[in-house]
């Protein structure tokens, strides 16, 4: 089973995340648009490259119990890769999209059986993360990067350029 990050690693990671979380408070109007899905899409290269690199260091065989010193720092950098990604791209544009995308007429139960599937898959990931982990971990990082992959052309063929647009013209 994963241990809890203590200590300095447990401080730096939680002060980096709220770090890259600060432009979900303070929003940068041009960042903010998905663009598309252009800026969602692309960014999400950075999701593929942070799960790619942490499925390739654990995939080192443990040394006293813990990885290598390079693989350790990989690791380490590349979960904030991810999670610098996810909050520039996934984190906070689908959240937006949502709102975006229905219809005004449909808009309020459509958002919510949006919201519940999006909770759902949510925990799906969080349900299935410690079973998948236990038995290989370098895999499920593999399976994780895949599917983040798989979002880059689907947001850039499905999801619909909104900036510019009055809320009744999309959906």
């Amino acid at each position: 089973m994963l241990e809890q990050p203590r200590g300095r690693p447990a401080v730096v990671f939680g002060g980096a995340h709220q770090l890259q979380g600060f432009h979900a408070v303070f929003p940068m109007p041009d960042l903010a648009q998905p663009r598309g899905g252009a800026m969602a899409g692309y960014v999400a290269v950075g999701m593929v490259i942070g799960l790619a690199l942490e499925a390739w260091a654990f995939s080192a065989d443990l040394v006293d119990g813990a990885l290598p010193a390079t693989q350790g720092w990989v690791a380490l950098i590349a979960a904030h890769v991810f999670v610098l990604f996810f909050a520039l791209s996934w984190g906070v544009v689908v959240w937006v999209m949502l709102g975006e995308m229905f219809p005004n007429r449909i808009r309020a139960a459509a958002l919510g059986v949006a919201a519940a599937a999006q909770w759902v898959a949510n925990w799906a990931i969080t349900a299935s993360f410690p079973s998948l982990a236990d038995w290989n971990l370098s895999v499920t990082y593999v399976i994780y990067a895949v599917f983040a992959a798989l979002s880059i052309p689907f947001v850039l063929k499905f999801v619909k350029e909104t900036k510019g647009k009055a809320l009744e013209e999309m959906g």
